[in-house]
């Protein structure tokens, strides 16, 4: 977050530990400062003692150069009184160091798979970035336990402004056919939309992007032969779909447990109609209803390369770019 100071602050005695506090968290990359140094600034710089001057100008020279490289996307104004404001966020300091020392929240359906999924979308640097930040204590992923769940709690955010700024919301789409996201799915965008910076996933879950490389390893990768011979029989019928099919096919649950939600006019169209008899019995039951274990540990069982040829990349690495903005 860019933290915009107010001149006028500098030249109140009494804000003097709160600005030095606004400083030191900067230097900790919480957030980054910025203050006209040749303003009133200076004078107040002057009267510290020597190592606090340079914490202080070292600092604001840290923040100038981090955004210089890599701008933040949210913008906080610090002003010396006042009632605060949010859209854009102007805050007195002591109301602005509350929200500053708040963890950037991530809220999604499960936090361990969803997090890893998260993590094996993004460049070693971004990965290095969200873990860094989740163990300095900065970034936290928060367990939402599914669309249904998430939507009271992002529901409950309606009057929490400080929340709304430091929260991001990411859920599947449950889309049984592309761009006919679930109603539960459409539910929970429109509760996040406008204030709540929010990612609904284009194809129907997490599961969906994972590779086929991925889902080839996995298939052979059971000792017991007759397992073994069950996944791979299922993951060829996997292989046999087109892209836009795997992409919202149930791989948990299967085509048996699609056809239940036709009874509440929610059905994948004509998108399976070129299917054959034996595909659709090899896929009656789904994959695997643990699949997201296959996102552990991130990055591990497949490249930047395999998700390119999945065409994931794209939205995966856009997420975890716009995170990496919105959370520096």
């Amino acid at each position: 977050m860019r933290v915009l100071v107010e001149d006028v602050l500098f030249q109140i005695p009494a804000s003097t530990p709160l600005l030095i506090t606004l400083f030191f968290h900067a230097i900790r990359d919480r957030h980054r400062v910025v203050a006209d140094p040749n303003g009133p600034y200076r004078a107040w710089a002057a009267r510290l003692d020597d190592d606090t001057r340079k914490f202080c100008d070292n600092a604001l020279d840290f923040s100038a150069l981090a955004e210089s490289l890599e701008p933040a996307v949210i913008e906080l104004r610090v002003v010396a009184a006042g009632t605060p404001s949010w859209r854009p966020p102007r805050l007195p300091l002591v109301d602005a160091l509350e929200l500053l020392q708040r963890p950037y929240k991530i809220l999604v359906e499960d936090a361990r798979s969803d997090r890893a999924f998260l993590l094996a979308m993004c460049t070693p640097e971004q990965r290095q970035f969200f873990e860094d930040r989740e163990r300095r204590g900065l970034l936290e992923f928060v367990h939402g336990g599914g669309v249904s769940s998430m939507n009271t709690v992002v529901e409950a955010l309606a009057n929490d402004d400080r929340a709304q700024l430091t929260t991001f919301v990411l859920f599947d789409s449950d889309a049984l056919r592309p761009g006919v996201p679930s109603p539960q799915s459409e539910q929970l965008r429109a509760a996040c939309t406008p204030h709540i910076a929010h990612h609904q996933l284009r194809r129907r879950f997490i599961e969906s992007y994972l590779p086929l490389r991925a889902l080839s390893d996995w298939a052979g990768s059971i000792r017991n032969s007759k397992k073994r011979k069950k996944r791979r029989h299922r993951f060829a019928a996997l292989a046999r779909l087109t892209p836009a099919q795997r992409h919202f096919y149930n791989m948990k649950k299967g085509f048996l447990e699609d056809d239940k939600r036709a009874k509440a006019a929610q059905t994948a169209g004509a998108l399976y109609d070129g299917v054959d008899h034996f595909t659709r019995e090899a896929l009656a039951h789904g994959l695997d209803a643990h699949l997201s274990a296959l996102f552990h540990p991130p990055g591990a069982r497949f490249s930047e390369r395999d998700l390119k040829d999945d065409g994931s990349w794209q939205e995966g690495s856009g997420l975890a770019a716009r995170l990496v903005e919105l959370a520096r």
